[in-house]
């Protein structure tokens, strides 16, 4: 399915509603020539069959959000505290709730989330999946929280002392927001063959910055957020695209890994 077709009917379903709010069971504009509209999903409740929740009071506030996952990319357990529905765009995906629910997407399928229930996201497959979820909230309202920090929203908090974790099996590490973190993630550079330094333009440390890692046909082999100014990673020989993305802006160098030899390269963020 295409950005375009999924647009499409988003825009239809909102701008017609009120011409044809009488037929609520029908199709919402298939009888005007040059547009075709296919219902993806209409449901008052979530994937698991739990009936939704009412709309959270307050000001409104609409969320869409792209994720991309590489091979092998696991969503930790969290949970939503608002509504939000998507449609996978590329590749498969399996969610599976605390309780053992599990559903299985692939491209072209939609999903309405679960709300204030935990559950994880992986990607068996052997692509970077693509997701585009639209999140129903209110400002002071996060879309996400983490089981490991069930009072906040999910903003990762760096450390060194959590053990090196894998994306499509890349070893990789990040961290080095203080002294002590800093000085744990020097510690280890001899384990792995690149090292990202992500900075502001002053040269402040940053955190928070989402990686992505592809190889030179194009697959993602890494996808995370670095939890502190530096991530480490152990790719095998060859040559990569590395975007790295904070506050609206996308830096990307391309760059060629050597086995044994710590490959170092700065992001400098303009504005922070």
């Amino acid at each position: 399915m295409s950005y375009r077709t999924l647009f499409t009917a988003l825009l239809c379903s909102t701008a017609l509603s009120s011409v044809w709010a009488h037929d609520l069971a029908g199709p919402y504009a298939n009888s005007i020539p040059g547009v075709t509209v296919d219902v993806l999903t209409k449901t008052d409740k979530s994937w698991n069959g739990t009936k939704l929740p009412n709309y959270p009071k307050g000001q409104p506030q609409i969320t869409i959000v792209r994720y991309q996952f590489a091979p092998g990319a696991i969503l930790p357990v969290h949970k939503h505290p608002v509504l939000n529905a998507g449609v996978l765009l590329k590749g498969e995906l399996s969610v599976k709730t605390d309780r053992g629910e599990t559903l299985n997407l692939k491209a072209g399928d939609a999903i309405v989330e679960l709300v204030d229930q935990w559950h994880e996201g992986r990607n068996n497959g052997t692509e970077t999946a693509e997701l585009i979820i639209v999140y129903s909230g209110t400002p002071d309202l996060p879309l996400a929280i983490r089981q490991e920090t069930p009072s906040a929203a999910v903003t990762p908090t760096a450390t060194t002392k959590a053990p090196t974790t894998t994306t499509a099996n890349v070893p990789f590490l990040s961290g080095g927001v203080g002294e002590d973190s800093m000085a744990g993630l020097t510690a280890r550079e001899k384990e792995f063959d690149l090292k990202l330094f992500l900075v502001g333009q002053s040269g402040s440390y940053l955190s928070d910055i989402r990686i992505t890692i592809t190889d030179a046909g194009g697959k993602g082999v890494l996808l995370t957020t670095s939890e502190g100014p530096v991530l480490l990673a152990n790719l095998p020989a060859g040559t990569y695209s590395v975007k790295a993305q904070k506050n609206g802006h996308t830096l990307e160098q391309k760059l060629s890994v050597t086995p044994g030899k710590l490959q170092t390269t700065y992001f400098r963020f303009p504005g922070e």
